[in-house]
This record gives structure tokens, sequence and C-alpha cells, in this order.
């Protein structure tokens, strides 16, 4: 899965939660900072890495990350793909939701 698949998975996810903020969700790029612009919450990034999970099989650990690791689209991507790289070589994300 390249960077602007798991933007489209992410940017899917969060006007699912969050449809009134839909043109700021629509124009997110993949390194904008979405805890440090008001986009997201805690409680959304929470809601967000579960969703993620489950649609990758990934596995987000959130107390052992730092900020900067999950704070843009691009980071929680990079997460994501060291799960994958440890989790048996799942396959990250197939867009239609299948693992």
């Amino acid at each position: 899965m390249l960077v602007e698949e798991f933007r489209t998975l992410v940017v899917t996810q969060l006007l699912a939660q969050m449809p009134e903020k839909a043109a700021a969700i629509e124009a997110l790029k993949s390194d904008d900072d979405l805890l440090g612009s008001g986009l997201i919450d805690s409680y959304a990034l929470v809601e967000l890495c579960l969703a993620v999970e489950a649609r990758t099989g990934a596995t987000i650990d959130i107390s052992e990350l730092e900020p900067e690791q999950f704070g843009s689209i691009a980071a929680l991507y990079r997460v994501v793909s060291a799960s994958n790289s440890t989790n048996g070589g799942r396959r990250l994300y197939s867009g239609s939701g299948a693992q």
C-alpha cells in the first residue's frame, strides 16, 4: 500500500467520524499535522487508530508512541507499515475491507 492509498483510508474514516469537518478533512495532505492543526483531538485519534487497526490488521500501541509518530497521515502510515512488517506480512489495505 502506498501512503496515498492509506491517506484515502484515513480520510474516509475521518469523514465518517466528523462529517461536519468535511472540507478540512478532504483537503488534508499526508504530512499535515492532525492534532496540532486542531482537526482532531485525542479521542478522535484513538477512534481513528482503532479503525485503521480493524481495516489493516496492524497493531498500534498508542501508549508507546510519541506524538510525532502519529501526528500526520504519513507518520501513522509508517507506524502501520512497521507493524505490518512484524505481523507476518499481512496486507495493509485492500480497499474493500477484506484482508
